[in-house]
């Protein structure tokens, strides 16, 4: 998607357009609210956090609960640099 040029950017440049003509989001920093790290809230319990780097520009992160995997955030970038989200995917297992 182009952004259009009219665009006002409320969210101290942190979109940004690849020379690909898609939009990604610049990375600021990946903490969770309490400061911790790359932890979502989404109502099911953890105890480990995973991450395997499956390609230079995706992070998978397994969330487990006793040894049993509960579920997987796939973080993807436009490339190796990491400095632009493309995409955020949750799965539950």
């Amino acid at each position: 998607m182009t952004m259009s040029k009219s665009y006002v950017d409320r969210e101290q440049d942190r979109f940004k357009e690849t020379d690909k003509g898609e939009t990604a989001v610049r990375v600021i920093s990946v903490r969770g609210a309490d400061g911790g790290g790359f932890a979502p809230q989404l109502g099911v319990d953890y105890d480990v956090i995973s991450a395997t780097y499956p390609t230079t520009s995706t992070e998978l992160y397994t969330y487990s609960l006793s040894g049993q995997d509960q579920f997987t955030m796939t973080v993807t970038y436009t490339d190796a640099s990491k400095e632009l989200i493309t995409s955020v995917v949750y799965s539950a297992i």
